[in-house]
């Protein structure tokens, strides 16, 4: 468990958002590391209100938007991936999802 997942456990999406933030900041070029910032903020969503949901929804999907720049090609993971899911209804997830396809 790193320490995005324990902030989370402890229903503290504000830290666990920033933890997110921090991670993809020191790897910034690295699709594994981008992917599970974008994870671990996107779980953020649910824990928070309207207002800072949709900022951890924007702050997830440009996450996400910069593994797939990096690299990331698993389009099965990123279909089912349940940490994924306060993001999956957003436009601009159909549109990341449908970008790693043409690099297959």
């Amino acid at each position: 468990m790193n320490l995005g997942s324990t902030y989370l456990a402890l229903r503290s999406h504000h830290l666990a958002a920033a933890a997110g933030a921090e991670w993809a900041v020191l790897l910034p070029h690295n699709k594994d590391d981008l992917y599970g910032a974008a994870s671990l903020v996107s779980r953020c969503v649910a824990l928070s209100g309207p207002g800072e949901g949709d900022r951890y929804a924007r702050q997830a999907l440009a996450t996400l938007h910069r593994a797939i720049d990096a690299g990331y090609r698993d389009v099965l993971h990123l279909t089912h991936d349940t940490d994924l899911e306060p993001i999956r209804s957003c436009p601009e997830f159909t549109r990341a999802r449908g970008r790693p396809d043409r690099h297959l």
